[in-house]
């Protein structure tokens, strides 16, 4: 967990606040990177409303578009969560049914990148290791 996140997630996975909301950046990302995800990859999120099953429809460096039953509050904070990598991220916008998580950081270790999109794990197992 990076030092700026406003909470983690206890043993139940439930969110623990430990800080206060950061401020949103000055200037949000204005454009969406190439894709890297061939496939919707299922994914948690933590946010004001909860813990959200999300499906991560696109996948960048700096944020992700996702859609879900339930959308987070625009502009709050979230938790990305997905095979064990966890990304703090703020809502930047929310559009029929989708919205956009800016990282606070760029996810920019391969990695790290290489887990959250499931390589080299049982990807074809149903629900392998979403958190």
């Amino acid at each position: 967990m990076t030092a700026l996140a406003p909470f983690d997630i206890d043993a139940a996975g439930q969110p623990q606040f430990t800080a206060p909301i950061p401020a949103r950046p000055a200037a949000p990302a204005t454009t969406f990177t190439a894709a890297v995800t061939a496939h919707p990859l299922p994914a948690f999120l933590f946010s004001a409303r909860g813990k959200l099953p999300i499906t991560v429809m696109d996948f960048a460096e700096d944020g992700v578009i996702a859609k879900g039953a339930k959308q987070p509050p625009c502009d709050s904070y979230a938790l990305l969560v997905r095979n064990g990598v966890k990304v703090p991220a703020i809502v930047s916008w929310i559009e029929d049914g989708r919205f956009r998580l800016d990282f606070e950081e760029p996810l920019a270790d391969p990695r790290k990148q290489a887990a959250f999109r499931g390589i080299g794990r049982g990807i074809g197992r149903a629900g392998a290791d979403l958190h």
